[in-house]
């Protein structure tokens, strides 16, 4: 699908797969609030460390799938997420346009690059 380049944007709007990785970050940041602030016996002794330990911690079905965050790096278990490379082509259709068209090269699923 090409989309039009006015300068406006770089990229065309966000794809409902982005969106929904969005949701789900912050779905997480929140569970992970709620839970590290409930374990403080003092809203006000609310840390970074504490925030973190919960993240870490925290796991929920959302818009994506399972959402588990991997305890080593702090980023989302790759077995819970499916990640793509894509390239965006530019080709021109006049003199003040270009066209986008995405080309998805290679996905990350279950742990391994397809």
């Amino acid at each position: 699908e090409l989309q039009n380049y006015t300068g406006d944007t770089v990229f065309p709007s966000y794809s409902i797969q982005t969106a929904a990785h969005m949701f789900d970050a912050t779905v997480l940041l929140g569970l992970a609030a709620c839970k590290a602030a409930s374990m403080e016996s003092n809203i006000s002794s609310f840390d970074g460390l504490g925030f973190f330990d919960a993240m870490i911690n925290t796991s929920f079905r959302g818009a994506t799938g399972q959402v588990t965050i991997d305890p080593s790096t702090g980023t989302r278990a790759s077995s819970t997420s499916l990640y793509k490379m894509t390239n965006w082509i530019t080709k021109p259709i006049n003199e003040t346009h270009v066209a986008l068209q995405q080309f998805d090269t290679d996905a990350f699923i279950d742990g391994e690059w397809t």
